[in-house]
């Protein structure tokens, strides 16, 4: 059986789109940022076919992964819905599509002499739906109103920015106070510092992960042994950043995670591979030759060495430095 490639490695930005109604109402009600977080959400639409699932989970993975506030974010998805970009009845589902983008999958099917893609029933959109710009006219209040809104937005990220720089300058006083009552003894508080990050740390390894909603019951066992299995095995943390990120890279194929962690554990490997590339890793694993003191190291193992020596390295000359000021 062929493999069907689902998604594509690129996607069509017309010059028009500067002169679509739709993008000029979006700039004026979010702001000219959503135009970027749009286009990035865009790619990650394409990449997947079309659509891509969206809830409050991947609404915070996708902004660690950019560094977008989540307020932003939230406030450039109300303005693509509202300017029609988005459908509507696709997010109140949890996912993020339009008809236009649909439209634009099956034309780039036919250039790319592709099958022409199945969405799903509940995902197809096959009418036009209603949004805030089919009802301005063009009237001299619409256009009062629009700028008001315009400019409530601009006071609002003013006042933000306004506070967040009295933040950092009472950061800063706060950081030169500190330094002037340092203590004679530098290793003693070298030491409680190190208490106090190794305490923080323990905290948080035996937080509990926070499982999505859609994930099945035997994937959030093998996320949990994955789990235990990293801290018995290497001493290291897997937390909930960790396993936004392993989601993300397994988006549309949740299934295949419990397998491949179960793959890995087997293999004793310190990192999680997707699908075909978890299996190939096995077989390169077991086929490794022994010799007289033991199976050799892997590539994977030897890499994770490198990075080891090269993180102790850097740690010892920034101590150095450190020690230098001081």
């Amino acid at each position: 059986m062929a493999f069907k490639k689902i998604g594509f490695e690129y996607f069509k930005l017309y010059l028009e789109t500067a002169n679509d109604p739709k993008l000029h109402y979006l700039i004026q009600i979010a702001g000219v940022s959503a135009f970027g977080i749009w286009t990035l959400i865009l790619t990650d639409i394409y990449r997947s076919g079309g659509w891509i699932r969206w809830g409050k989970m991947e609404a915070r993975m996708f902004a660690r992964r950019f560094g977008i506030p989540e307020q932003e974010l939230s406030s450039a998805i109300a303005g693509l819905i509202r300017s029609g970009l988005f459908s509507r009845r696709l997010l109140q589902s949890g996912y993020l599509s339009s008809k236009g983008i649909q439209k634009r999958v099956r034309e780039m099917c036919i250039e790319c002499r592709r099958a022409p893609p199945e969405f799903p029933q509940h995902i197809e959109i096959t009418e036009d739906e209603p949004s805030d710009l089919s009802s301005i006219v063009g009237t001299e209040e619409e256009e009062k109103r629009i700028d008001q809104i315009r400019s409530d937005h601009m006071t609002i990220e003013e006042i933000h920015n306004v506070e967040e720089s009295r933040n950092m300058h009472a950061l800063c006083i706060h950081n030169v106070a500190e330094s002037r009552t340092i203590p004679n003894n530098v290793e003693a508080s070298k030491k409680e510092l190190a208490k106090t990050e190794s305490k923080t740390i323990q905290q948080q390894q035996h937080e509990p992960l926070n499982f999505p909603e859609f994930l099945s019951a035997e994937t959030r066992k093998a996320l949990t042994d994955w789990q235990a299995y990293l801290k018995k095995n290497f001493k290291k943390d897997y937390g909930q950043m960790q396993l936004e990120s392993d989601l993300m890279r397994w988006h549309g194929m949740e299934s295949q995670l419990a397998p491949d962690i179960r793959i890995s554990i087997s293999a004793n490997w310190r990192q999680l591979f997707p699908g075909a590339d978890a299996q190939n890793r096995q077989r390169s694993t077991l086929a490794v030759p022994t010799n007289g003191t033991g199976p050799r190291k892997t590539p994977q193992q030897l890499r994770d060495e490198a990075f080891d020596k090269m993180h102790a390295q850097f740690k010892a000359e920034e101590e150095a430095a450190l020690n230098a000021k001081v």
